[in-house]
């Protein structure tokens, strides 16, 4: 068996990399790296996306499902328990390191690139693409109303920019 496992995407705007190469998340006002290990990645990932989850949740919601003040009280429900979860459960788990200097800021293509599956990487764009046609295709359809279109559009407009981000990080593997 290979032990010589890739480990996930981990990135965004407080995510360091220390000299050992190890992802730290950096709470600047208390100067307090928090390290993610390899068995946080996941639960790291549900976190730092969770408002976006809830947002794409609360509009696939509305189209299917039910009414929007049911599907916004039960987002807002989510986000209270995500939040919770994430401040007192989730980063007080994480081993702690003080008076910590950031070494190296990861971008999220900067670690699909370097951790990243090609061909995952280019599949992954186009299904964004199709999510986006899809969407609006679906809403046009079911004739929703003004307020849920441009909902349904705006969050077109998001699966195309991760498309986009995508197909940036596919072009940036290429070249390597």
């Amino acid at each position: 068996m290979s032990t010589n496992k890739k480990s996930s995407i981990v990135s965004g705007r407080n995510i360091y990399q220390d000299e050992k190469g190890r992802n730290i998340l950096y709470n600047k006002n208390t100067g307090i790296g928090y390290l993610i290990q390899a068995k946080d990645e996941k639960s790291f990932s549900l976190y730092k996306n969770r408002y976006l989850y809830i947002i794409i949740g609360i509009i696939l919601a509305v189209n299917f499902l039910a009414n929007l003040w049911v599907c916004l009280g039960v987002g807002a429900l989510f986000a209270i328990f995500l939040e919770y979860r994430y401040r007192a459960k989730f980063i007080p788990s994480l081993v702690q390191i003080t008076n910590f200097k950031p070494y190296e800021n990861l971008t999220f293509i900067d670690q699909m690139v370097k951790n990243g599956n090609p061909n995952k990487i280019l599949l992954s764009g186009i299904l964004y693409i199709a999510f986006a046609i899809l969407l609006v295709i679906n809403g046009l359809q079911m004739e929703l109303s003004n307020i849920l279109m441009i909902a349904n559009i705006a969050l077109a407009c998001g699966a195309l920019v991760f498309s986009g981000i995508h197909f940036i990080a596919y072009a940036k593997m290429k070249k390597k």
